[in-house]
């Protein structure tokens, strides 16, 4: 087998090795590519990709910025190194990729959503809904899945603005969308809007009853404003749904408090 193809072999078995989460033995295996043609692009892309899912962001970005070097025309090599930029902490670098990306594929969605983010990021609110509109008309399956997933994300480090602004972009276009109303519900809860946020609560639960993250955020409300049957109802209901773990236990726990029980 020649040097060529022998290489391409072992970066077959890297990105199998990838496609089952074994990150570790794939970034082996891309090293070992890398040791023959340390100018292997698809080596360094995938290395990238394998670090970043290991949570080594810096080594993440610097094997990206590699894979760049020796094919900087490649789409996805433009947005991989974007997606890593962003996540350590370099907007500006992250949305000239993000562009580059587009200019070399300008039907790249997730591109054009992540760019979307960026300028969120960077407080161009009017560039992000312009993206966001632009991806949501080509694909609407993006209601469902990216664009919830950033909104996700923002909610989880308290970024309650932008969360809310991602949610109501996708329920203008999808108002039967229960994750969107329960982020929206959760982020102005965050923005001590109460009332607005247990409506937006409502909303979700009528969709997913079992919605827990909703659950939990309009329990919190109705404790907030005293409805103590309220918040047992809620309370109640997500027991029903939690597996069996310390969070199920603690909530318990505050349902026996609230039902007058003795701890």
């Amino acid at each position: 087998m020649s040097g060529d193809a022998s290489r391409l072999a072992v970066l077959k078995r890297a990105e199998a090795l990838a496609g089952a989460q074994s990150w570790a033995a794939a970034i082996a295996l891309c090293d070992e590519a890398l040791a023959s043609d340390g100018e292997s692009a698809a080596a360094w892309n995938l290395k990238g990709f394998c670090l970043r899912a290991l949570g080594r962001k810096e080594e993440s970005l610097s094997a990206f910025k590699r894979a760049r070097l020796h094919l900087p025309v490649y789409a996805p090599i433009r947005y991989n190194l974007g997606t890593a930029l962003r996540e350590n902490g370099d907007l500006k670098g992250a949305l000239a990729e993000f562009e580059e990306a587009l200019k070399l594929d300008p039907a790249d969605l997730q591109a054009r959503l992540s760019r979307a983010v960026v300028k969120l990021d960077l407080g161009d609110e009017a560039g992000a809904r312009a993206d966001f509109d632009g991806c949501l008309r080509r694909d609407p399956a993006l209601l469902d899945g990216p664009a919830l997933d950033a909104a996700e994300a923002f909610a989880s480090e308290g970024r309650w603005t932008e969360a809310l602004f991602v949610a109501r972009k996708v329920l203008e276009r999808a108002a039967k969308s229960a994750r969107a109303w329960s982020i929206a519900g959760r982020a102005l809860a965050g923005l001590d809007k109460a009332q607005e946020a247990e409506r937006s609560l409502d909303e979700a639960l009528l969709l997913a009853p079992e919605d827990a993250p909703a659950l939990s955020a309009r329990a919190a409300l109705r404790l907030r404003r005293k409805d103590e049957t309220g918040a047992l109802r809620d309370l109640e209901a997500m027991l029903k749904v939690l597996p069996a773990g310390p969070e199920r236990d603690a909530l318990l726990k505050e349902a026996r408090i609230l039902r007058g029980e003795t701890p």
